[in-house]
């Protein structure tokens, strides 16, 4: 209970500044980012997938096999003027080689200001404003 208890204070203090479920609007698309810590300037994003984390080894193949993710990220990193955002995916089936079993794995992108911007022109080209 001791090991516990210290652990979610831990977490609490890591966490203090993350601001959850944040309302954005840029250019008449509204986005809600899991989490947005503004004094680190970096969103936070939750995932958990069925998919095989064999996908995500290298950050290469992460940005390849998870497009989608990067570029939601990196819209609202833009949006909230950041640029940085982690994902904390689990893996609901590791994977799927050898031990089988939920996996956990952290992974960070940081952006440039034009990959944020160019990011953010093939997004409204795809919404057709």
């Amino acid at each position: 209970e001791a090991v516990e208890l210290a652990f979610k204070r831990n977490m609490v203090e890591l966490n203090k500044t993350m601001m959850k479920q944040v309302k954005l609007e840029k250019d008449g698309i509204h986005m809600t980012p899991d989490g947005l810590d503004p004094v680190k300037g970096e969103l936070i994003s939750y995932k958990a997938t069925w998919r095989s984390l064999a996908k995500a080894t290298t950050q290469e193949d992460f940005e390849s096999n998870f497009w989608t993710w990067v570029m939601q990220e990196a819209s609202y990193a833009y949006a909230a003027q950041v640029d940085t955002a982690t994902w904390v995916v689990l893996w609901v089936c590791g994977d799927y080689k050898g031990a089988r079993g939920p996996k956990v794995m952290k992974a960070t992108m940081t952006w440039t200001a034009q990959e944020l911007v160019e990011n953010w022109r093939v997004v409204l080209t795809h919404a057709g404003t």
